[in-house]
Order: structure tokens, then sequence, then C-alpha cells
């Protein structure tokens, strides 16, 4: 095969692949941001779809109840690295995020990915969730985080209650910023409609605007 072709199937699958995720991606901020879930924030870069900011809150009952604990996910088509052989094409951010809130709530002992970590739990757990060294270092962790939460301006739930009420707002603030996303693309939409239609003597006052309508296909 000529090296030049196969270069350019490299790069045709790889612009595939990258246009793939960037839809998934973008239905997957857009679900998120419609239906927030309880545990954790999300953000996206504006110029990077693949740049994610995630706040995960520490859960209420927990040591780590109060914590806000920030991390970026960044996904690199061009990284070359292959999935893990626990990934699945069903695992999405939201799942991941969910799986980091449970190990909170309960830690992974039996195939611990830090020993030192899963000993002093396993301590802490069998002296009764008394103070001790583990829980130090958890509690002065859960502080530190707080510092972040105030320069963000986030009022850290910390209760159900508040984790609720929380949650109610920050959709309904979604729910704001995308009606008014809607409204400025619409004002855009229209001006650039204008424009074209100004050599005909027209403007886009002369037609109505149509609600979307699903449309049975002849073909099934």
């Amino acid at each position: 095969m000529d090296p030049s072709l196969n270069t350019e199937l490299n790069a045709s699958s790889c612009s595939s692949s990258s246009s793939s995720a960037i839809r998934a991606l973008q239905m997957e901020l857009k679900r998120l941001q419609a239906s927030p879930v309880e545990g954790f924030t999300v953000t996206c870069d504006d110029e990077n779809i693949f740049k994610w900011t995630v706040a995960i809150f520490g859960p209420p009952g927990t040591i780590y109840q109060g914590g806000y604990f920030k991390a970026q996910l960044i996904d690199d088509l061009h990284s070359g690295e292959l999935p893990s052989e626990r990934w699945s094409p069903i695992q999405n951010v939201r799942n991941i995020l969910l799986s980091v809130i449970s190990l909170l709530c309960e830690p992974q002992t039996s195939v611990p990915a830090n020993m030192d970590a899963s000993a002093n739990y396993l301590k802490w757990k069998d002296a009764g969730e008394t103070e001790n060294e583990y829980a130090k270092i958890i509690r002065n962790q859960v502080i530190s985080s707080k510092k972040g939460a105030e320069k963000d301006n986030i009022t850290v739930p910390e209760t159900d209650e508040e984790y609720r009420e929380f949650y109610s707002n920050l959709e309904q603030k979604n729910k704001v910023a995308d009606e008014k996303t809607k409204e400025e693309m619409m004002e855009q939409l229209k001006k650039l409609g204008d424009m074209c239609l100004r050599p005909f003597g027209l403007s886009t006052n002369n037609f109505q605007m149509v609600p979307h309508q699903e449309v049975d296909s002849p073909f099934k």
C-alpha cells in the first residue's frame, strides 16, 4: 500500500473519531447541565470540549463531608494510548464521577490503588473511626479544599437537604443560561438573515418562525 494513502486513511479515521467524540461530549454536557447529578458539578472549557473541570463535594455523613475537590478531565485523541482493559464504550463522565463519589463513601480496600492509604483507612475503621493520623490527613484536606470553594464562590452542601436545594437552584440557573444562549443565537441568525434578504427588499420580519415538527419518513 502507498504510504501516503495509509497516512490519509489514518488522518480520516482520526477526524471521524474526533467528530464522534465531540458530539458525544456535547450531548453529555447538555444532559448534565439540564439535569445535574447530586455530588458534583461540571464545566467545560469554551475553546476545548475535551477539557472539563469537575468539582466533587464530600458526601454527607462521611469524613469527606464539606470538602470541595476539583480536578480536570482531559481527553487527548492524539495521545496514541489504548483504552484501559476495564474501559467500556458505555463509560461516560457521569458514571466515572459517580464511581469516585462511591469510593469516597466506601473506599475499595480489596484491590487498593494506594496501599498505605488503604492500611491507614482500615486502622481507622477498626478503631471505631476515632481520631487518628488518617482522620487528621483527611480533615486537613477538607479544610484546605474549602479555600477553592470560596474562590469559586461556592457554598458546599453538607446535608441531604442542602444538596437538594443546591442542585434545584443549579438546574434553574442552567435553564436560564440556556435560554439566554438561545436568544443570543436567534438574534445573530436574525441579523444574518436580514443581511441576506436586504438585496431583495425583505427582512426576517416578513417571515414567521414555525416550531420544529417531527415528520414521518416515507421510507419506513
